[in-house]
């Protein structure tokens, strides 16, 4: 499978390109690739296992502390399929409208709900405020809730308050 989207990016003429094999990306494979670089392209098929592989792998990177762009492939199209069938400069373009891994995540949760429904959006909402809140660099949180804000007609600052509350299973009781 990702060997395959390798040797067919490879064959186009798009260079530094590795294959995890998915679900199988390691730790240890994300320290070896920090020695050769600090940002990351993910690029895994558009189906929804490789939605879920790239959500993973965008975890393991962040902890790593690689800038992770994610390439979303159009209609669940394999990324060897879309370099055969559209070459180099369409598989770039792709490239260089890809997403950060916090807007990747975003937008995959909010795949998760229905626009119309007010109680989901605030759900949708309450979700991505927590997503957010575990970023460290304030100015990022700052540019995400601007964002959930345009997207959900909510607040930005019933977003902040909301991403401010103590997650409940961090409250601690004493007797």
């Amino acid at each position: 499978e990702g060997y395959m989207d390798v040797v067919g990016l490879r064959a186009v003429g798009v260079d530094n390109v590795v294959a995890s094999l998915g679900t199988a990306l390691t730790k240890e494979q994300t320290r070896l690739i920090k020695k050769y670089t600090n940002r990351v392209y993910l690029c895994y098929d558009g189906d929804g296992a490789g939605i879920h592989a790239s959500l993973r792998a965008i975890d393991l990177l962040q902890a790593e502390g690689l800038k992770i762009s994610v390439i979303v492939m159009p209609d669940g199209i394999d990324p060897d399929d879309f370099a055969k069938s559209r070459g180099k400069e369409a598989f770039l373009a792709l490239a260089r409208e890809s997403m950060t891994g916090m807007e990747f995540k975003l937008k995959t949760l909010r795949s998760e709900y229905d626009k119309q429904e007010p109680d989901q959006v605030v759900e949708y909402a309450t979700r991505a405020v927590e997503l957010v809140g575990e970023l460290e660099n304030e100015i990022e949180k700052e540019r995400y809730i601007r964002q959930i804000s345009k997207d959900t007609n909510l607040s930005e600052q019933s977003l902040q308050r909301q991403m401010s509350k103590k997650n409940p299973s961090e409250i601690h009781t004493f007797s």
